[in-house]
C-alpha cells in the first residue's frame, strides 16, 4: 500500500502545484532577465542621446552589393563593450582608427571622442551609410569620417587600429587581411586589430605577420598586433 505521503505526491493536485511552482520560478527569472534587458536598452539610448546620435535605428537590408556577397546583418556593439575595447587599444593622437563594416557608426563616434588623428567608418549598405552620415551631422563630439565602399577594396594604408564587429564573411575578411598585409609592406608600421565576436578568427590566427595580443573573453573580443 502507498503511504499517505506517497499518495499525496502521486496526486494530480500535487503535480499541478509542483508545475505551478516551476512556472513561477521560471517567470521570476524571465522577469529578471527582461528587467536587465530593459536597463541595457535605456542605458544605450542615453549614451546615444549624450553623443547626439542614433545608432540602433531600423534599416533596410538592400541587395548585398559586396564583391563576395557575404555581408552580415548590422547589430551595434554595446557601449559597455566598445568602451573597454577602445580603452585597451589606447588610441593616441597619431592613430588612425578604421571600423570596416561600421554600420550606423557607433564605434567610430566613440573613437572620435578619444581624439585620434582620424576615426574612419567604412560601410557599403546604402541605408546604414545614410544613417551614419546623418549621425555625423548631429554628433556633439566632432570628428568621425565615413566612406561608402566595399571593405574588400578599401585603402587601408593609413590605418593603425582596425575594428571589426562581425561585419562580413570569410571571403571579404580574407581580402581585407591581405590588403592590410600589403599595406604594411608598402608602409611599415605597427597596427592593432580588435575583432568583436570573432567567428572568422582562424583567418587572423593563420597570419605569420600577426600575433595575438589579448583575448578579452568577457567582451568576446580578440586583439592582434603586427610583429
Amino acid at each position: 500500500m502507498l503511504t499517505l505521503r506517497a499518495r499525496v505526491k502521486d496526486s494530480l493536485a500535487f503535480k499541478l502545484l509542483q508545475s505551478f511552482r516551476r512556472f513561477l520560478s521560471g517567470l521570476g527569472q524571465h522577469l529578471l532577465d527582461t528587467t536587465r534587458d530593459f536597463a541595457v536598452v535605456v542605458a544605450e539610448h542615453r549614451r546615444d542621446r549624450g553623443l547626439g546620435i542614433r545608432t540602433n535605428l531600423p534599416w533596410r537590408r538592400n541587395a548585398d552589393e559586396s564583391g563576395f556577397r557575404d555581408m552580415q546583418p548590422y547589430d551595434p556593439i554595446s557601449y559597455a563593450a566598445a568602451d573597454k575595447i577602445l580603452a585597451f587599444l589606447a588610441l593616441g593622437p597619431e592613430d588612425v582608427f578604421i571600423d570596416l563594416g561600421c554600420g550606423q557608426g557607433r564605434a567610430v563616434f566613440l573613437a572620435a571622442t578619444l581624439r585620434p588623428k582620424r576615426a574612419v567608418g567604412v560601410e557599403l549598405n546604402e541605408d546604414l551609410f545614410r544613417i551614419a552620415m546623418e549621425n555625423k551631422r548631429t554628433f556633439r563630439g566632432g570628428g568621425g569620417e565615413f566612406v561608402r565602399a566595399d571593405a574588400a577594396s578599401f585603402d587601408v594604408s593609413e590605418g593603425t587600429a582596425f575594428f571589426f564587429s562581425d561585419p562580413f564573411g570569410p571571403k571579404t575578411f580574407g581580402a581585407v587581411v591581405e590588403n592590410i598585409r600589403r599595406s604594411l609592406i608598402a608602409k611599415p608600421r605597427i597596427i592593432r586589430v580588435a575583432y568583436f565576436c570573432a567567428r572568422q578568427r582562424s583567418i587572423f590566427d593563420s597570419q605569420p605577420w600577426l600575433e595575438l595580443d589579448a583575448e578579452l573573453q568577457e567582451l568576446d573580443t580578440l586583439v592582434w598586433r603586427s610583429r
